[in-house]
């Protein structure tokens, strides 16, 4: 690449950066839907037209900002499979704690994305990644038979995830990311009565 070329590189980057940046702080004042474009332009100080030389529509530009920062948070994680490799019943899976050291260094995107109204793909695409890792490790184990369909099983898994983040972002991070991987995975290993130290036999519901 030339000097030129780097040089429209880094505009380009600069100008969806800004742009990403001015719908963020939007989404923090109002729903999305609401959102129109001269807000976005006026507020990354862009021209109108050369928001439409990057994007089709606020649509387009929420869909590639939050596929970015997926890539992002995703490409230093290990993958399901060789999470599980380093399974330990009393330590955490690897990607459980990058997943909280993320939330952390990005808490304004992860608020904005979890815990605000209006903006539900990021929530299914990082429902999607739980799901593929609690699949992988019930692909590792022989299920015994049980009253509760698999299905449900994962996507109870999937939920209690989802929601411990989303608590954890809202509840302005008073335990680290290696703690909350570590509460995570008691709950999903022991359930709620055990890890409380209750018997559940012996305890009414």
């Amino acid at each position: 690449m030339n000097a030129e070329d780097n040089h429209v590189d880094l505009r380009v980057r600069r100008t969806r950066k800004l742009l990403w940046e001015a719908l963020l702080d939007l989404i923090m004042e109002k729903d999305f839907e609401t959102i129109n474009i001269k807000e976005l332009c006026d507020r990354a100080m862009v021209h109108r037209t050369t928001f439409y030389s990057h994007y089709q529509d606020k649509y387009d530009l929420l869909e590639q900002g939050m596929q970015a920062m997926y890539n992002e948070m995703t490409s230093l994680w290990p993958s399901p499979e060789k999470a599980l490799a380093q399974f330990g019943w009393h330590t955490p899976p690897e990607n459980f704690v990058h997943i909280y050291k993320h939330t952390a260094e990005n808490r304004d995107f992860y608020h904005r994305m979890l815990c605000r109204p209006g903006v539900s793909s990021f929530r299914s695409q990082l429902s999607q990644y739980f799901l593929e890792y609690a699949q992988a490790r019930f692909d590792r184990i022989d299920l015994p038979d049980s009253q509760v369909p698999a299905q449900a099983i994962l996507r109870f898994i999937v939920g209690a995830m989802l929601e411990l983040v989303t608590w954890w972002v809202e509840s302005e991070r008073p335990q680290s990311p290696e703690e909350m991987a570590l509460y995570t995975l008691r709950l999903i290993t022991y359930g709620v009565y055990p890890t409380l130290g209750i018997d559940p036999q012996s305890h009414n519901p």
